[in-house]
């Protein structure tokens, strides 16, 4: 005769208060799946509270690695920095990309009197001092020689700020900026071009939108 499901029940029970073996399995089982459900639960946990960390398994190149690394404990707050000391000329509709001096213009004459066209401007600064977007925009590339382009939106024209002689960059390749965001800090000195593309052949004067107006001849910027 087939026992009841109490009486199977009951039996079960007798045999787990008196079976030392069988009391040791049910704990075993209760403990394993108690610990996947910790896991199962912390997981998603982990993801949303260590972004950070889990960018950085998906880099397999230690550069990378060191790069992402950086950021966290470095530039978290510098990122949204703003430029704290920032030369404006009056009149112009872009400020200097730092608070320098200009040693080298984009239009020069030579000893013999001659005119010269370089690329662009160079800027004589206090070694650390900050260098920033000139306007809203956002990095393009960052080269291995300390040198940025970063893609400009200035009133209806896109430009490429070219910064060159950088000591430190403090964002990423696609990081947008505002007006006055600190990019990096400088040496003694940095180069700075604005082009209509990243080709060299490509560079405009950048006194057309970093100086007075009235420096600028035949302007036809609205101001």
């Amino acid at each position: 005769m087939a026992l009841g499901p109490i009486k199977v029940a009951i039996q079960v029970a007798k045999k787990v208060v008196t079976d030392e073996n069988t009391r040791n399995k049910i704990s075993y089982i209760l403990m394993g799946g108690l610990a996947g459900l910790v896991v199962i639960v912390m997981i998603p946990i982990y993801i949303l509270t260590h972004p950070i960390e889990m960018l950085k398994t998906l880099f397999q190149d230690e550069q990378q690695v060191t790069q992402i690394e950086d950021f966290k404990t470095e530039n978290d707050v510098k990122i949204l920095q703003m430029g704290s000391n920032i030369m404006w000329n009056e009149g112009a509709i872009c400020p200097m990309p730092g608070n320098g001096t200009i040693t080298k213009q984009y239009i020069e004459q030579n000893e013999k009197g001659e005119t010269m066209q370089n690329t662009g401007i160079e800027i004589s600064l206090t070694s650390g001092a900050e260098i920033i977007a000139i306007a809203e925009g956002f990095i393009e590339k960052i080269n291995q020689d300390s040198s940025v382009f970063v893609k400009f939106y200035i009133g209806e024209k896109i430009l490429y700020g070219y910064y060159e002689k950088l000591s430190e960059i403090i964002l990423f390749e696609g990081q947008a900026v505002k007006m006055n965001a600190v990019i990096g800090y400088s040496g003694d000195i940095i180069h700075f071009e604005l082009r209509e593309n990243m080709e060299q052949a490509s560079h405009v004067n950048p006194c057309d939108y970093l100086c007075k107006k009235e420096e600028v001849p035949n302007s036809e910027i609205e101001i």
